[in-house]
């Protein structure tokens, strides 16, 4: 194993015991995640082992699997939400690409996670292929300029973020090389213009396949 996985399954340990001995923060952290438990369909349940405590996961359906055997999502996604809700420890988190086993509307739930992360003074850097963890940010960047009327929008003030307390890079290739482009944030949040073309294609390639449709509709007897 390399060190990034040695060091993934010691915190998750260190995190079983901390919230095995301490259920009241297990408590409190599912209190608020639990949008995000909702989405995946399970909580997280810490039980003794031996002398060491592991994780849990209790299904919507009621039963409950070890961690190592729940869906991906929720393997790939539990401890790291988790992590970034604890108080103080970790401070900082690397996250690469969460939506790979969520569904969209867990995607959204995940970005509000990160959100109170950083404002609760941890470092987290996430690496990306989804527009829903772009939308989303800009919709809480734009939300900090009027965080003091985020309830009754809709929101928890605690999701408003600080433009100065973010910062993105596009990561494209240029030839054989990878170029690392700093993109501009401002009140409005983080430019989307490289996933604005995606859904700009797609829009016009359903344009032109109902263009079609039609043409061919109008043509039959």
């Amino acid at each position: 194993m390399d060190l990034a996985d040695v060091e993934f399954i010691a915190y998750t340990s260190a995190l079983a015991e901390r919230l095995g001995r301490n259920p009241a923060l297990l408590v409190e952290l599912l209190g608020t995640a639990q949008g995000y438990f909702r989405e995946l369909g399970c909580e997280p349940v810490v039980r003794p082992a031996g002398l060491v405590y592991e994780f849990y996961v209790k299904m919507w359906g009621g039963k409950e699997l070890p961690l190592a055997l729940a869906p991906s999502g929720v393997r790939e996604t539990l401890v790291a939400a988790l992590a970034l809700l604890a108080p103080q420890y970790p401070r900082l988190l690397f996250i690469e690409e969460p939506e790979a086993h969520l569904r969209p509307s867990a995607v959204l739930e995940y970005a509000k996670l990160v959100a109170r992360a950083v404002n609760s003074g941890k470092y987290v850097v996430v690496s990306t292929h989804s527009d829903h963890l772009i939308v989303v940010p800009n919709n809480m960047i734009a939300l900090w300029s009027i965080r003091d009327r985020a309830r009754e929008l809709g929101f928890n003030k605690a999701h408003a973020i600080d433009p100065e307390n973010i910062a993105a890079y596009l990561i494209r290739a240029e030839g054989r090389e990878a170029v690392v482009e700093s993109l501009k944030i401002d009140e409005t949040g983080i430019p989307g213009s490289a996933f604005a073309e995606i859904v700009d294609r797609l829009a016009e390639a359903r344009a032109r396949i109902y263009d079609a449709i039609q043409r061919v509709r109008g043509s039959l007897p």
